[in-house]
């Protein structure tokens, strides 16, 4: 079964507005969609380039917080 709307009582934009939701939630399944470029998705990195955990253990441990 399709839900209906009431549509009394609102101007004409505002049907086009909720015509172009319900529209692009069809579309995108009800799903956000992010389209990036190929030169983003096609990046590998620089194998030279050591991994980002590499100095964790040359770090400071944080302190305890103070409270009171």
């Amino acid at each position: 079964m399709t839900p209906t709307l009431d549509l009394t009582g609102l101007t004409h934009s505002q049907i086009q507005y909720i015509q172009t939701l319900i529209e692009t939630f069809r579309t995108n399944n009800g799903l956000q969609t992010q389209h990036w470029p190929a030169s983003i998705l096609n990046y590998h990195g620089d194998p030279d380039f050591p991994a980002f955990e590499t100095y964790r253990n040359d770090l400071i441990p944080p302190q305890d917080p103070i409270l009171f």
